[in-house]
Formats: structure tokens, C-alpha cells, sequence
């Protein structure tokens, strides 16, 4: 749901949720604070929004979400530059399968932080 939606239903669990991901961002220094007066008026333009949204998890936390509306990059970015490589449902399936079938060890790990993009320090982004 919305941060505003999920504010007025959670309360204080929702304003630390968002606090807590706001936080992550800053620490993994995910992006660089610029002042908006510093800025032209083309660089004001390509500005993106960032939007929160906040979730309450089945044993009950409140999970705050926070994503980056990219459809003002549309008009001058190249999709292949925009978009996030994924792997597709078929190879996970299709790799867990060959995994079974050979009798190999297989284990799976959460990167928290990891969509965005910065949690490695000698992870180097393309510019």
C-alpha cells in the first residue's frame, strides 16, 4: 500500500519501516545528496521520484519498500540501459532441476540491500 495509506494504518510502525529503509539507502551511500538549487532547469526535469510503500509481513513486521518511478527516463534512456538484469522463472527452474538430478548441494542466500546496486563496495556501476 501507499506510504500515506500505510502510515495512517500503521502508525509509528510504519514511520520506523521507512525510517529503516531510508537508512539502509544512506548507509550502502546508494545515492549523492544534491541540493535542488544546484541544479538546472533540464537536470530538474530528468529528476525521478522515489516512492515508498509499506507492507505488513505474515508474522506481522511492517516492511517499508522504497523503488525509483523511472518513466521519466523513458523519453531519453535506452531500456537496455534502464533495465535491471533478472534471472527468468524457466532458468531458476530449469537449473534447480539439472541440481536435483545431479545430487548437488544447493543453497540460497538474501543480499539485503542488494537491488540497490551499491552493497558490494568493489561493485562499479556503469555511468
Amino acid at each position: 500500500m501507499s506510504m500515506k495509506k500505510g502510515l495512517k494504518q500503521f502508525g509509528n510502525g510504519g514511520i520506523e519501516a521507512i525510517r529503516t529503509e531510508l537508512q539502509q539507502i544512506h548507509d550502502r551511500d546508494v545515492v549523492i545528496p544534491v541540493h535542488k538549487h544546484s541544479l538546472s532547469r533540464t537536470e530538474l526535469l530528468k529528476v525521478l521520484n522515489y516512492l515508498m510503500f509499506l507492507k505488513r509481513k505474515r508474522r506481522g513486521r511492517i516492511k517499508g519498500r522504497g523503488c525509483v518511478n523511472g518513466r521519466k527516463q523513458r523519453i531519453y534512456t535506452k531500456r537496455a540501459d534502464a533495465a535491471a538484469p533478472t534471472v527468468s522463472t524457466e532458468a531458476v527452474l530449469l537449473t534447480s532441476t539439472i541440481d536435483a538430478k545431479e545430487g548437488r548441494d544447493v543453497a540460497t542466500v538474501d543480499l539485503p540491500g542488494a537491488d540497490h546496486g551499491k552493497w558490494n563496495t568493489n561493485h562499479i556501476r556503469p555511468t
